[in-house]
C-alpha cells in the first residue's frame, strides 16, 4: 500500500497518478510536527494493514521567503516525526530534498531545513534500512503553472506580460528534471531497495543562461530577455556536475533545452 501526505504539491500529484495510493489529508496530519506526534502517526498507520507500504513525504513549503520555523516545522519535524512513528509499525517512508543542501546549506531557509532532514535519515540509516532521502533537482512540467519566485516561474511572468525579464550573468548551472521522467526515476530508486540518501541526477545539467535564451529566442521575445542586469549569489553552483545515479541509469530523461520549451509554451498557450 502506498500512502501519500502532500498531494496538492507537484510531485504528490504525479506519484498519485501512478500509484494505487491512500492520500492523508492534511486535517489528519497537520500537527504531526509536534513534539508528541510521535505515538499518535504510530497508531494511525497500525489500522491498516502495512506491510510492505510506503509512505512518501512530499508535503511541504518551498518559499525563501517564508519565516525559517516554518520551513523547520514542515519539512524537517513532520518529516522527521513521520519517520520516527512509521518505523514502529514497520513501514518505509520515503521524504525528498533538494541537491543543495550540501552545496548551500545555510543559503536560504527552504534549503537548510532539508539538510536538517537529510543529515537525520543519513544519521539514522545505519541502524533502520527502511528510509530513504532522495534529493533532486528542479523539477518542471504537468499541470501545475512554474513557482512564481522561482526562474522558470520569473521568466513565464515576463512572457506573460510582456515584460523584460531581467537577470544575472546565467552562468549557474542546473539539471532540470521533467516531473513524470522524475516519477519512473523514484519509482526505480525505491523498486532497488535504495537506503539513506540518494541523489537523483541525470548528470546533464544547463547553463541558466542557455535556458533563458532558448526559451526567449523559440517564442521570438530576443527583445524580453536582459542578461547581466543584476547581480548573482556568490553561494551558487558554478561548476559541480553531479554523476548520473546509478539506479537510474538506464533511464530515459527528455532534452532540457526542449523540454522546458515544451513546458512554458503549453503554459502561455493555456493561461495567456
Amino acid at each position: 500500500m502506498i500512502f501519500i501526505i502532500g498531494e496538492n504539491s507537484r510531485l504528490g500529484q504525479v506519484l498519485n497518478n501512478n500509484q494505487n495510493s491512500v492520500i492523508i489529508n492534511r486535517d489528519v496530519y497537520q500537527d504531526w510536527y509536534k513534539n508528541d506526534a510521535e505515538k499518535k502517526i504510530s497508531l494511525f498507520f497500525k489500522q491498516w494493514s502495512c506491510e510492505n507500504s510506503i509512505i512518501y513525504v512530499v508535503a511541504g513549503v518551498l518559499n525563501p521567503k517564508l519565516p525559517k520555523k516554518e520551513h523547520v516545522k514542515i519539512n524537517f519535524l513532520l518529516a522527521k516525526n513521520i519517520i520516527k512513528g512509521a518505523s514502529k509499525v514497520g513501514i518505509k517512508v520515503v521524504t525528498f530534498g533538494t541537491i543543495m543542501e550540501e552545496l548551500m546549506a545555510d543559503e536560504n531557509p527552504y534549503v537548510h531545513s532539508k539538510y536538517l532532514l537529510g543529515e537525520f535519515v543519513k544519521d539514522l540509516s545505519n541502524i533502520n534500512h527502511n528510509i530513504l532521502h532522495v534529493r533532486m533537482h528542479t523539477l518542471y512540467g504537468g499541470n501545475n503553472l512554474p513557482v512564481p519566485h522561482m526562474f522558470l516561474g520569473q521568466i513565464y511572468e515576463a512572457i506573460k506580460n510582456n515584460s523584460v525579464f531581467k537577470m544575472s550573468s546565467g552562468e549557474q548551472i542546473r539539471e532540470y528534471h521533467h516531473i513524470d521522467d522524475e516519477s519512473v526515476a523514484i519509482n526505480s530508486i525505491v523498486g532497488s531497495g535504495a537506503y539513506g540518501v540518494v541523489d537523483l541526477s541525470h548528470g546533464r545539467p544547463e547553463k541558466l543562461k542557455a535556458i533563458a535564451e532558448h526559451i526567449f529566442n523559440q517564442l521570438e521575445l530576443h527583445d524580453l530577455l536582459s542578461i547581466e542586469n543584476k547581480a548573482g549569489s556568490i553561494h551558487e553552483n558554478y561548476n559541480v556536475v553531479f554523476a548520473r545515479t546509478e539506479e537510474v541509469s538506464n533511464l530515459e530523461f527528455r532534452d532540457t533545452l526542449k523540454g522546458i520549451y515544451s513546458y512554458i509554451r503549453h503554459c502561455i498557450k493555456s493561461n495567456g
